[in-house]
């Protein structure tokens, strides 16, 4: 019986259950947060940060998201601000990335001329929600490589471009696709093993649509040009190629640090899920840095065997409860 107190949680941008409308009783959307794993999701690695929002999401830039609204609105204390500060530093001594992948420690950027610009293009996968709702006009990767190569070319730019495809397009089929042949119609070299902390400490400039690697160039305090509008951009820290309704909502300029604080610390929640409590994005960094070392790059159970021995694990712990 509906007492008055009901809602509906929805995973990301998934439409509403038939029968319910909108406006009919709250709505939160769910999504995994941007400290995640050691692995991908496509390889069933459990996150350890989701958000719950009450307004939209946050990779959906046609409508506010609660990020939006935190960015536009919160008023940072000092001792947030020292702390967004301090989580910054501990992102970047500790390497931390989305999904903290281990890759071969080259140097995407050897053959690169002295004088030359060195650009980073990452890719997405092209079917992500987040390209759908925040990049309508360039959504697929190689059109983005072809924009930044006109870009470049328009502004007379003489640079190095590397383009390093996301690791789901490469190691689990996901759609977006470039083969190198075409990919190198546009850009200098394609990397798919490196490392994605040092393609960006390597890179003078980073280009994306709605990529997180935005988010984590400019922690390393890198040029970042956006082709979509992912959360991070209109908040005077990024060049901002897209217009519409996002940039005009987006009011203030942001510090780094109170970006970090927002986006890491207000936003989402974390779990440790030895423990199966709530815990701290410090916690969670820390103990991702942790899981990494021991695995050195080398994930237990990755591949198909090891998602189905996952799938398994996680439907007896929802049994168990």
């Amino acid at each position: 019986m509906d007492t008055g107190n009901s809602g509906l949680l929805v995973w990301g941008r998934k439409p509403l259950p038939e029968g319910v409308e909108a406006g009919s009783m709250p709505v939160w959307r769910m999504e995994d947060g941007f400290i995640r794993s050691c692995g991908l999701g496509a390889d069933l690695r459990r996150p350890a940060s989701l958000v719950l929002d009450d307004r939209g999401i946050y990779y959906d830039a046609t409508t506010p998201s609660r990020l939006e609204y935190l960015l536009n609105t919160f008023e940072l204390s000092p001792e947030q601000g020292q702390r967004g500060e301090a989580l910054v530093s501990l992102l970047i001594q500790q390497r931390i990335s989305k999904y903290n992948l281990v890759g071969r420690g080259n140097t995407p950027f050897v053959d690169a001329r002295p004088g030359q610009r060195r650009i980073l293009i990452t890719g997405q996968v092209d079917s992500d929600a987040s390209l759908k709702f925040g990049s309508p006009v360039i959504f697929r990767n190689i059109d983005l490589l072809a924009r930044v190569r006109q870009w470049l070319d328009d502004e007379g730019i003489n640079a190095y471009v590397v383009y390093k495809p996301h690791p789901d397009v490469v190691q689990a089929g996901r759609q977006g696709h470039v083969p190198e042949a075409e990919a190198l119609k546009y850009v200098d070299r394609v990397v798919t093993d490196s490392d994605i902390f040092d393609c960006i400490s390597q890179c003078d400039e980073l280009h994306v649509m709605t990529s997180q690697a935005g988010f984590e160039a400019l922690l390393q305090g890198k040029t970042v040009n956006c082709w979509g509008m992912p959360f991070y951009a209109g908040w005077g820290l990024t060049h901002d190629h897209m217009a519409g309704s996002a940039i005009d909502r987006r009011q203030r300029s942001r510090t780094l640090a109170e970006l970090v604080y927002l986006a890491l610390c207000e936003y989402p929640r974390y779990v440790h899920w030895q423990t199966r409590r709530f815990t701290t994005p410090e916690r969670v960094v820390r103990e991702l840095a942790r899981q990494r070392a021991r695995a050195n790059g080398h994930y237990r159970d990755s591949g198909w065997l090891g998602r189905k021995r996952r799938k398994v694990q996680f439907l007896l712990e929802v049994i168990r409860a």
